[in-house]
C-alpha cells in the first residue's frame, strides 16, 4: 500500500508553501496600500473643484482632509463615495418631505 505523497513530504516542505503563502498575503497587502496610495493623489484633482461643484456631488472640503488622513489600508475614494452616497439619500429624504401632497414611506403594522 502507497502512502499518499503528502504524507511522505518532508516538513520543510509544509513550511515552503506557508512561507510563499505568507508572501503572497504581504505582496497583496501592499499592492492594496499602494493602490490606495495612488487613488489619494487623485484627490489632488477634487481639491481643484469649486465648494459649488463638491456640494453638487454631496462633499466638502472637510472631507477631502478627511480622507487624506485615512491609514493606506483604506480607499479614500470609496470612503468618499460613502459619504457623498448617504448625503445624496438625505437629500432626497428632505426633498420628498418638502414636497406638498407626499408621503414618506413608512411601515405599517398590520394586526
Amino acid at each position: 500500500m502507497q502512502k499518499s505523497t503528502a504524507s511522505t513530504r518532508h516538513p520543510s516542505f509544509f513550511a515552503g508553501i506557508a512561507a510563499e503563502m505568507a508572501r503572497a498575503g504581504v505582496v497583496s497587502a501592499l499592492i492594496g496600500r499602494l493602490s490606495n496610495l495612488r487613488r489619494r493623489n487623485k484627490l489632488v484633482k477634487l481639491d481643484q473643484l469649486e465648494d459649488r461643484m463638491l456640494d453638487d456631488i454631496g462633499l466638502t472640503r472637510l472631507d477631502l482632509a478627511w480622507a487624506r488622513q485615512l491609514p493606506l489600508s483604506r480607499n479614500p475614494l470609496a470612503a468618499l463615495d460613502e459619504i457623498a452616497c448617504e448625503r445624496g439619500r438625505e437629500r432626497r429624504r428632505a426633498a420628498a418631505r418638502a414636497l406638498p401632497g407626499t408621503r414618506t414611506p413608512s411601515i405599517s403594522v398590520v394586526e
